[in-house]
């Protein structure tokens, strides 16, 4: 392998004579050497083995890079590999083409895809599916259809995936109409609808703007519409093939695609109520409580479980209607069917404790930290600040929720935000706790550090507000310095010696006069 670091461009490595072995490739004028790392910082970067050489190597690199979810060292690579005079495969493309897609990279998906056609590889429905369904989640759903068009003009076939594909991105923004014509065409081409489809219907009603005022009874029915028995729909797949064999790409593709429909990724989830969880969360969105109760009633009625996204649906529903009652006996009932809470399910019912305070909801918000605790969850610094923050502004000046938070974090050592530390002091002073106390003593260090650090000044004793100031004495305090400062007249430092005064002179007279010469003297 050549000495990289001898190398200014690329004109040594591309018009060099060939390594016996290795294809040589044309490496493009706007590479920049001199901006990239070498893969040998990669490789001992990502603990391999080895520095890559050939082809597969290079695979087998970027395969760990999108493993590892550091895809924007991808592009990178295959840089280097071209430098390298490593020529691409079809796989390679594949393996940077999914990377890609999975940070929504639109920039970098259309750039492997353009590479790829410029070496002479034909892309298959595979990576057209691929193309199409990136552009989708980047909401350039016209961007997606040009796909499409391109890959017909190209004489290749669309597959069931293609158009699953073409409605996911309708569904992101919201085009209705192009999404009914989606499936217009494919009932040209003899395919049916799946679960996936028509929860990509469902989204792309809730996501229309503006919401039309049967925007509920249309999802309620594309959800009566999905109800077809599982027998005929079997014997339809059979007959139109929709069920394709899977290969690693596919498998991505997939993953990519139906990611949005697992709106769960914990807990017991019921695949087979994919249709029911988009209509679910189509209705939480649009605020409508009643037909989110409708749409669970329909999950019993026909014969379905209720699953643990059900569950906390149904529980959200009932605290934003202010009955937690409810909300707990329906998580007691969950518990009575043997399944495993979520951390999800716990924030929602330690969030709807906190928001109707009373000594009733602070005991359950307490016996709920302390499962979290036992069962060995945590929270992180978002979604504990979130909750400290909202403990804190308990107006019956009970910290008991605040204290177990804080020690749950503090124990973990999770770095919260300076305002959630603020708002956490304000209620411990509130609560009338001693300054000191060790909370309030940890607090104070914090908030001191962090002012010092602010004003530069290491030094300086920075002393922590109050957290309920007199607004009265304030008020007038600065009344009284703007009248101080408005009565004094302004001095003018005037040096001793001739000619001291004419300066104060011309100043006196540039402020009295309104003319432009005056103010340019």
């Amino acid at each position: 392998m050549p000495d990289r670091d001898a190398v200014d461009d690329g004109s040594e490595l591309s018009n060099g004579p060939p390594v016996p072995g290795r294809p040589v490739a044309i490496v493009p004028s706007g590479l920049q050497p001199s901006s990239r790392s070498s893969v040998a910082a990669y490789s001992s970067a990502k603990s391999l083995p080895f520095e890559p050489t050939d082809v597969d190597s290079y695979n087998y690199v970027i395969k760990q890079l999108n493993y590892r979810k550091r895809f924007s060292l991808v592009r990178d690579v295959y840089e280097d590999m071209l430098l390298d005079g490593v020529q691409p495969l079809r796989d390679t493309f594949y393996l940077l083409i999914t990377g890609a897609m999975q940070t929504v990279r639109l920039q970098d998906v259309m750039f492997f895809f353009d590479e790829m056609k410029a070496m002479g590889i034909t892309p298959d429905v595979a990576m057209y599916n691929c193309i199409i369904a990136a552009c989708g989640r980047s909401q350039q759903v016209d961007r997606a259809f040009q796909v499409a068009e391109e890959m017909e003009a190209f004489g290749v076939q669309p597959k069931h995936r293609t158009f699953l594909a073409l409605l996911r991105a309708c569904a992101f923004v919201g085009r209705v109409e192009e999404a009914y014509g989606v499936v217009r065409r494919m009932a040209t081409h003899g395919f049916t609808l799946d679960k996936h489809c028509y929860a990509a219907l469902i989204t792309a009603h809730a996501n229309k703007m503006p919401r039309s005022p049967d925007t509920v009874e249309k999802i309620l029915e594309v959800l009566e519409q999905s109800k077809v028995p599982q027998a005929e729909d079997n014997m339809a797949v059979a007959a139109t093939g929709e069920i394709e064999p899977r290969d690693d790409v596919e498998e991505g593709f997939l993953n990519f695609l139906q990611k949005d429909d697992a709106l769960v990724r914990r807990g017991f989830v019921n695949r087979r109520l994919t249709v029911y969880h988009a209509a679910i969360s189509a209705f939480q969105d649009l605020g409508n409580r009643e037909a989110v109760k409708k749409v669970l009633h329909m999950i019993e009625k026909d014969g379905h479980g209720i699953d643990a996204y059900s569950t906390v649906q149904l529980i959200k529903c009932y605290i934003s209607e202010g009955d937690f009652q409810k909300a707990c006996l329906e998580y007691n009932k969950f518990l009575e069917m043997g399944r495993r809470p979520t951390i999800e399910l716990y924030q929602i019912l330690i969030d709807g404790a906190i928001t109707h305070p009373s000594p009733a909801n602070s005991a359950v918000a307490q016996k709920l930290l302390a499962e979290l605790v036992q069962k060995s969850f945590f929270l992180n610094s978002k979604a504990g600040g979130e909750i400290l923050s909202k403990a804190c502004q308990d107006k019956t000046r009970d910290v008991a929720v605040a204290n177990i938070i804080w020690d749950m974090m503090q124990a973990r050592q999770v770095r919260l935000p300076m305002k959630v530390i603020m708002d956490y002091y304000k209620a411990l002073d509130r609560s009338g706790t001693p300054k000191d106390d060790p909370r309030m003593a940890t607090l104070v260090a914090l908030l001191d550090d962090s002012r010092r650090y602010a004003s530069g000044a290491p030094d300086s004793k920075i002393n922590v507000p109050s957290a309920e100031p007199d607004t009265e004495q304030e008020t007038s305090a600065s009344e009284q310095v703007v009248a101080q400062e408005a009565s004094e007249e302004p001095a003018v430092a005037v040096e001793e010696g001739p000619g001291a005064e004419e300066p104060t002179a011309q100043i006196e007279d540039a402020s009295e006069a309104g003319t432009p010469q005056a103010v340019q003297q």
